[in-house]
């Protein structure tokens, strides 16, 4: 073989490496994405429990808003009655 054709085989053989280099580093990183999956999925998993509890709570509390503001408007209605009947009682 001569010189030139050793030389050119070289820089093919370092392009290889670097390439191969280069696939090593994208499989460890996409090695270090997925080892993190169950990671996520149990974040995932946790944080939708507690969206269910939060969703839980928030229906509990619209409820008891609701009749919470029934009684205040009996209340009101009771007050507007017995503003009436004042009002009537001072003006016999």
């Amino acid at each position: 073989m001569n010189e030139q054709l050793l030389i050119q085989i070289l820089e093919e053989i370092k392009e290889i490496k670097a390439e191969q280099k280069q696939t090593n580093e994208r499989l460890n990183s996409i090695e270090a994405f997925v080892s993190d999956i169950p990671l996520t999925r149990q974040a995932v998993l946790e944080t939708r429990e507690d969206v269910k509890q939060l969703e839980a709570v928030q229906r509990h509390l619209v409820t008891e808003h609701h009749t919470f503001a029934h009684h205040f408007n009996v209340i009101d209605k009771q007050l507007v009655d017995h503003a009436i009947e004042i009002d009537k009682l001072k003006n016999r």
